[in-house]
């Protein structure tokens, strides 16, 4: 069980959904959630249609079954990822969802990877897994000392336990948003 997390969402989203990738490589059943509710970045990295997710479980609109969609990492590996959904659930309800089935999730899966905002992790969700492991993604150039010290000291006082820091150097990933495909108005004709 792994929360990854950092100062620009979509960077923490491409290398959460690495972890993943990796896991499911490894012939590990992988769970990839996305909590990071502002976002959707993970969503919009797998390019995946939306659906209700996170809040919908949030909500208890649908099962966590029903919440995750199967996503082909490769040509032999897949992952089950949960998209944050189409509202913003409160952190709190996040946070209560993953701390009641966290342990039951544990037993169905080999991996969990946790995408979260920095302002999730600030407020404790790590604490409240049983594996409150925390890597922390920062940009070369972009991140400053004093705030990566901070954020990981702050990791650390509630709750968090520091396993790693990723560098990412290169652009910020321009994640867009998934459409539906367009509907076309005149039938194509067919020529033999």
């Amino acid at each position: 069980m792994l929360t990854v997390t950092g100062d620009n969402p979509a960077v923490s989203a491409v290398v959460g959904i690495n972890f993943a990738a990796i896991a499911a490589d490894e012939a590990r059943s992988t769970l990839l959630i996305d909590t990071d509710a502002a976002a959707s970045t993970v969503a919009a990295a797998l390019r995946l249609r939306a659906g209700e997710g996170l809040s919908g479980l949030v909500n208890e609109k649908v099962s966590w079954p029903e919440a995750v969609r199967p996503v082909r990492i490769g040509r032999e590996s897949s992952i089950d990822v949960v998209p944050t959904g189409p509202d913003a659930p409160p952190f709190q309800s996040v946070s209560t969802l993953l701390q009641n089935d966290a342990v039951r999730l544990a037993r169905r899966y080999d991996t969990i990877v946790i995408v979260s905002a920095a302002e999730q992790v600030l407020n404790g969700l790590p604490s409240v897994l049983p594996i409150p492991d925390v890597i922390y993604c920062v940009r070369t150039g972009q991140t400053s000392l004093a705030h990566l010290k901070r954020a990981l000291e702050d990791t650390e006082r509630t709750g968090g336990r520091m396993r790693g820091i990723v560098l990412w150097n290169a652009p910020d990933p321009i994640l867009a948003e998934v459409r539906a495909p367009e509907q076309s108005a005149e039938p194509v004709p067919v020529t033999a």
